[in-house]
């Protein structure tokens, strides 16, 4: 799980190859003076990349939010910069204190032009995308995160999914913290045992908990 910094593009996070090509798309749009800008999700979930899974720097537990392990946290996406493959971004997750009919639509842009760019023009699986806030009360935040994902609407998929997949209004930070464990644990079972590059490269067996 990254948190990536304010104004930061998460393009940079693909491998290579896959970097030149989004980088390609938007070369050709300048020629029109267009542009695609990204807009950064609070929190990134991405497969760990096979030269970082003995590394104690992800495996050795966090006992505290002190300083020094709140940098450790904020720096981890700094490691995975060109890592990355366009099918191995698990979820992104925007973090909002609350929403304002205003407000509604930005996490809607970012789902969208994260769809579009790894799905549509990578042809990545399905990439998920949450909004999760404290308060969502009067903003018909319900039925406007229920738009389809453009991607699969420019693609025809015969079954189009949403942009948000979901909005997520915790009580508290235990209830967030089991569903990002409940969700990974979801995605690991989808995963055949031999499936090495798929967007969970974890053992799909292994089952994520909370420390008791």
């Amino acid at each position: 799980m990254l948190s990536l910094p304010r104004r930061y593009d998460w393009v940079r996070l693909l491998v290579p190859g896959a970097r030149e090509q989004i980088e390609q798309l938007r070369t050709e749009l300048r020629q029109h003076e267009l542009s695609l800008p990204t807009s950064t999700p609070d929190i990134m979930v991405v497969a760990l990349p096979e030269e970082y899974r003995e590394d104690s720097l992800f495996r050795t537990e966090l006992p505290n939010l002190s300083l020094r392990n709140q940098r450790v946290l904020t720096s981890a996406y700094q490691y995975m910069q060109g890592q990355i493959d366009a099918g191995e971004f698990i979820l992104a997750v925007a973090l909002k204190k609350s929403l304002r009919s205003d407000r509604l639509y930005q996490p809607l842009y970012e789902a969208n032009i994260m769809q579009l760019l790894l799905e549509g023009r990578l042809g990545a699986p399905q990439v998920d995308f949450e909004v999760h806030t404290l308060e969502s009360a009067g903003t018909r935040a319900i039925e406007t995160y229920r738009a389809a994902s453009l991607a699969a609407v420019a693609k025809g998929d015969a079954a189009p999914h949403r942009a948000v997949r979901d909005l997520y209004e915790p009580e508290n930070a235990q209830q967030v913290t089991r569903r990002f464990l409940d969700f990974l644990n979801q995605r690991m079972a989808q995963v055949p045992p031999s499936d090495v590059a798929g967007p969970a490269r974890a053992a799909p067996t292994q089952q994520l908990r909370l420390p008791s």
